[in-house]
């Protein structure tokens, strides 16, 4: 989708980080499930990760200069 919208070629590098603690207690890092999200709210998404990556991305980049206050 980053090719497509933005023209970008760069390579995703996947590595493991050497601190053996670094997804311990950190939203940054986690990968937090819905589970509470869907058993509470009644939350069920509709549109799938790739897709719904790709449409933030589009908003971004419609998105990306201020406007004045």
């Amino acid at each position: 989708a980053s090719v497509e919208i933005f023209g970008y070629e760069g390579k995703l590098v996947f590595k493991t980080s050497s601190d053996k603690e670094y997804l311990t207690d950190n939203p940054n890092r986690r990968c937090p499930l819905i589970g509470k999200a869907k058993k509470h709210l009644g939350y069920s998404p509709t549109i799938e990760l790739e897709e719904g990556l790709k449409r933030s991305l589009v908003w971004y980049k419609e998105n990306s200069e201020g406007v004045d206050a």
